[in-house]
């Protein structure tokens, strides 16, 4: 093995284990086999100090991707046609609309029927109350009166719809200017909208991009950077990690919170991530100075202290070392460690227990 070229110091070390494990001489097979369980890996020097700060915040829509959707003119809503939560195309009705005018005069002649219908029932009413001797004959014709009046009031209401045109041609659709999701709703059948209208029916967004906002204290300012790289993971999705880097970084620190926002934008084309989902991210930060620094699995604690085992020319020894940080892949080093040395990764805490018991 070109990159384990190991001193016959250490081949006897491995024999030795080979034998503890096993209760017998090792065979040369069984040699390779110890020596192949075991990988070194160069120690880096002059390695700029990174920490990894630890990040809550949550998702968000990009504003320049969000479209409010208002009514051309005031009139009331017949008919809508999504849902909050619907997926949209372009162009797809999301609701109709009768003109003013148009509403005002089918308002007269809801209530006209009604009036009607109330004055047909009254007169059944007097009419079973005279046969049963309980009314007047005056009762009745004031009944029939009222009955006649209340429908030549619809009669007329009718003709005027018929001669404005009340069909068709006073309903307007509201369709949508682009495609998403409808992320509001406030449009209702029935719902007067006024002429100037200041509210939006809906809001619509595209949600193939989207924001992760994080809080950053202001004691963690110093060390972030626009770009700084992100990971983020989500309570709703366990197994979705997601990647990305500080797109922007606020100006301001809020007075309540004390807090800034760091932006990272995201892919989102599979509509996994939602608006309002928590986010727990960890970033790449870096920090003032640098540091000898070794991969993870190459530090071993035992007894509260660190140590690895370290490989200079033909020997191995234990080799204490103090922490400055440590990141998912690396230690930084707050002991020097020799040039062109290195330091065991796999199999380390097996070497370094039998290093130590020797």
């Amino acid at each position: 093995m070109n990159m384990n070229r190991i001193s016959l110091f250490v081949v006897g070390l491995l024999s030795a284990l080979t034998v503890a494990c096993g209760g017998g001489i090792a065979s040369p097979a069984e040699k390779e086999e110890s020596l192949s369980r075991v990988q070194f890996a160069g120690v880096r020097h002059d390695v700029p100090l990174r920490q990894t700060l630890q990040l809550t915040g949550d998702v968000h829509l990009m504003d320049e991707l969000t479209m409010p959707v208002y009514a051309a003119g005031g009139g009331r809503v017949e008919e809508v046609a999504v849902a909050e939560g619907d997926y949209v195309r372009r162009g797809q009705t999301l609701a109709t609309m009768r003109a003013t005018k148009a509403a005002a005069l089918q308002r007269k002649l809801d209530d006209a029927q009604r009036a009607l219908d109330l004055a047909v029932r009254r007169h059944q009413a007097v009419q079973q109350m005279v046969e049963a001797g309980l009314a007047s004959e005056s009762e009745l014709l004031e009944a029939e009166r009222s009955e006649a009046e209340a429908e030549g009031r619809l009669g007329q209401l009718q003709t005027q719809a018929d001669l404005t045109h009340h069909g068709q041609g006073d309903l307007r659709t509201i369709a949508a200017p682009m495609e998403g999701y409808v992320v509001r709703r406030c449009a209702n059948p029935g719902m007067m909208v006024s002429d100037a209208g200041e509210e939006p029916l809906f809001v619509l967004a595209n949600v193939d991009r989207i924001w992760a906002d994080l809080c950053v204290y202001e004691s963690d300012m110093a060390q972030l950077r626009e770009g700084s790289a992100v990971r983020l993971h989500f309570i709703a999705l366990p197994d979705t990690v997601a990647t990305g880097r500080v797109q922007r970084l606020s100006r301001t620190v809020d007075a309540e919170s004390k807090v800034l926002t760091a932006r990272v934008p995201l892919d989102n084309r599979d509509h996994r991530l939602r608006p309002g989902m928590f986010v727990r991210a960890e970033v790449e930060a870096e920090a003032a100075g640098r540091s000898t620094a070794v991969p993870q699995q190459a530090v071993v604690m035992d007894g509260g202290q660190n140590f690895v085992v370290l490989r200079c020319a033909d020997s191995l020894r234990v080799q204490p070392v103090g922490l400055l940080r440590r990141t998912d892949s690396l230690c930084y080093l707050a002991t020097p460690l020799p040039h062109g040395s290195q330091v065991a990764t796999r199999g380390s805490l097996l070497l370094y227990q039998k290093l130590k018991a020797l």
